[in-house]
C-alpha cells in the first residue's frame, strides 16, 4: 500500500493525437479519492498547451497542490537495471555509461533520468529505473506542459510505476483505442508486453486496469470502459504525486525548466525576509547607538586625562625647583630601575668578614626568596656593634635581631639574626659614611687619650725617691757606701 504524505494532487497526460486527460486526487488518511477529472478529446486544431490551460482552469487547485504530467504515448524509453550501491554523483556517471547499451544515440542529444527502485537484501547494489528520450521531444514536452503555469514533475506515467502498484501487472493505453502496454512484474523490474488483438487481453475495468486498493475512482466509475482505461496514466501520476516518493526522486528525475517549477509559500517567503531585514536593522541600529555611547565614553576619558594633564601642569609648575628634580629623578629612577641583588657568594663573603672573632656562625643559615637571610652566631662575649656594622654594609640592610638567648653552662650566648641581601641606596650610603668616619674620629681620640695617660705614668715613675736601706750593721757586719749625688 502506498505512503501518502501530500493532501491534494493535479496530473495531466496527452497523447500525440490530441487526447488530453486530467484528474485532481485528494488524500484521506490512508485513502485517496477522485474529486474531479476532465478530458478533451479536440485533437490537434487546438494547441496542446492551451487545452491543458483550460484543464488547470477547470479543475482548479490552490498554489499548495501538487502538480504533474507527462505524454502517454510512443517517443521514451526506459530502462531496469541492476546498479551497484554508490553516491548519488557516483550513481549518475556509472548510469551515463549504461546508457549508452540502450541506445545508440549519444547522451549529448538525450534528456534523461532515473529512479532508485529498491535496495537488494544481504547485497551491496540497488535496481534502478533509468528512462530517456530525444531531446527534441523534451523540449517539445516543456512546450506543451507550459500551459499549466507551474509543475512540479515533467514524466512519463508507466516511470512512476513501483513502489506504486509493487508485483501487480498494470495496463497503460496505447497509440490508438485497440492497443495496449501490460507492464508485468519481473525479477528485475518490469517487462513490457503488448496486449493488442482478442478483446479479453484487454482490461474490462478502471479497476482491472489500475489495481489501486483503498481507491475511489469517483465519478470515472460512470464513464465506459474505454474512456475509463484512457485515464490510467492520469491516475498512476495523480497517485505517485501523493506519494512521499516523489520527493525522494525529484532530485534524480530529469529537471523541470525554471520557468514551469512552483513558486509556492511566497507569502511566507516574502515576510521570512522582511524579518532577516528587520532583525538585521535592528542589529545595524544597535551596533551604531553601542559604537556612538563607546565614542562618547572615549570622547569623555581623553577630556578627563586632557584636564588632569593641564592640572598637573600647573601644581609642576607650582612646585620647588629642587622638589621638582626630586620628583623626575624618583620617577626616571622608578622607571628605569632594574632589581638587582647580591649573589649568595657574596653575601657569605660579607657576613664572614664582618662577624669578627671569637664569635662565630652556627650551622642553621637560611637564604629565602627575594634575597631573606636568617642566621644565628655564638659568642662568649657579646658584640654590641654587630647589628650597626651589618647595617653600615653596603650589600647588607634591614638588619634586625629576633632573640639573644645565654647559655649560662657553657658560657656562651645564641643570637638569631634576619637581614636581606641588597645594595644601599645612596642615603644609606651616605648615613654608612658618615658612621664610618665618626667610628674613625672615636677611634682616633681613643687612641690619643690612651697615649696620653701612658706618658703620665711614665713621667711619675721616675720622679719617685730611692729609700735607703735600714739595718746595715745587722747585715752581713759591712758598711755600705754611701749614695752617689742625683743629677
Amino acid at each position: 500500500m502506498p505512503h501518502y504524505v501530500n493532501n491534494s494532487c493535479l496530473s495531466f497526460t496527452w497523447s500525440s493525437l490530441g487526447q488530453c486527460r486530467g484528474v485532481r486526487l485528494r488524500r484521506s488518511g490512508d485513502r485517496c479519492r477522485v474529486e474531479a477529472f476532465w478530458g478533451d478529446d479536440t485533437g490537434r486544431s487546438v494547441s496542446l498547451a492551451e487545452t491543458l490551460a483550460a484543464g488547470r482552469r477547470a479543475l482548479g487547485g490552490s498554489e499548495m497542490t501538487v502538480c504533474l504530467a507527462g505524454a502517454t504515448d510512443s517517443g521514451w524509453a526506459m530502462a531496469d537495471v541492476d546498479m551497484p550501491n554508490l553516491k548519488a554523483a557516483e550513481l549518475r556517471n556509472a548510469l551515463s555509461f549504461e546508457l549508452r547499451k540502450h541506445t545508440p544515440l549519444p547522451v549529448e542529444r538525450l534528456t534523461w533520468g532515473y529512479r532508485v527502485l529498491s535496495k537488494k537484501n544481504n547485497e551491496n547494489r540497488v535496481l534502478v529505473r533509468l528512462y530517456y528520450l530525444k531531446s527534441d521531444i523534451w523540449r517539445q514536452w516543456v512546450e506543451t506542459a507550459s500551459g499549466l503555469g507551474q509543475l512540479d514533475v515533467l514524466l512519463p506515467p508507466p516511470v512512476a510505476l513501483d513502489p506504486l502498484l509493487n508485483e501487480k501487472t498494470v495496463f497503460f493505453p496505447g497509440r490508438n483505442a485497440h492497443d495496449c502496454f501490460r507492464f508485468v512484474p519481473s525479477g528485475s523490474g518490469r517487462a513490457i508486453v503488448t496486449a493488442a488483438g482478442p478483446e479479453s487481453e484487454r482490461p474490462q475495468s478502471l479497476a482491472e486496469a489500475l489495481p489501486l486498493e483503498q481507491m475511489d475512482f469517483g465519478g470515472l466509475k460512470e464513464l465506459s470502459a474505454e474512456e475509463q482505461f484512457s485515464y490510467v496514466g492520469a491516475l498512476t501520476l495523480g497517485v505517485y504525486g501523493l506519494t512521499r516518493a516523489l520527493s525522494r526522486d525529484l532530485s534524480t528525475l530529469a529537471p523541470t525548466p525554471e520557468g514551469l517549477r512552483p513558486r509556492r509559500n511566497q507569502g511566507v517567503r516574502v515576510l521570512a525576509y522582511a524579518l532577516v531585514l528587520y532583525i538585521l536593522a535592528c542589529l545595524l541600529i544597535g551596533g551604531v547607538r553601542a559604537g556612538q555611547s563607546r565614542l562618547a565614553r572615549l570622547r569623555l576619558l581623553e577630556s578627563e586625562r586632557q584636564a588632569i594633564q593641564t592640572q598637573t601642569a600647573i601644581l609642576q609648575k607650582q612646585l620647588n625647583p629642587e622638589v621638582r628634580a626630586y620628583a623626575k629623578a624618583l620617577k626616571q629612577e622608578l622607571t628605569d630601575a632594574i632589581a638587582i641583588t647580591p649573589s649568595l657568594p657574596q653575601a657569605l663573603l660579607e657576613l664572614t668578614r664582618l662577624i669578627e672573632p671569637p664569635a662565630w656562625m652556627s650551622g642553621r643559615f637560611e637564604w629565602k626568596e627575594g634575597g631573606q637571610v636568617d642566621f644565628q652566631i655564638q659568642e662568649v662575649e657579646s658584640d654590641p656593634e654587630l647589628a650597626s656594622r651589618l647595617e653600615y654594609s653596603p650589600i647588607l640592610g634591614d638588619v634586625r635581631e629576633l632573640s639573644s638567648v645565654y647559655d649560662a653552662r657553657e658560657n656562651k650566648r645564641t643570637r638569631k639574626f634576619t637581614l636581606n641581601v641588597r645594595y644601599d641606596t645612596d642615603k644609606e650610603r651616605v648615613e654608612a659614611q658618615a658612621a664610618a668616619e665618626k667610628r674613625r674620629e672615636q677611634e682616633a681620640a681613643a687612641a690619643a687619650k690612651a697615649a696620653t695617660e701612658e706618658m703620665a705614668d711614665g713621667e711619675g715613675e721616675e720622679e719617685a725617691p730611692v729609700a735607703p736601706v735600714a739595718g746595715g750593721d745587722e747585715a752581713g757586719g759591712q758598711e755600705q757606701p754611701p749614695a752617689p749625688p742625683r743629677r
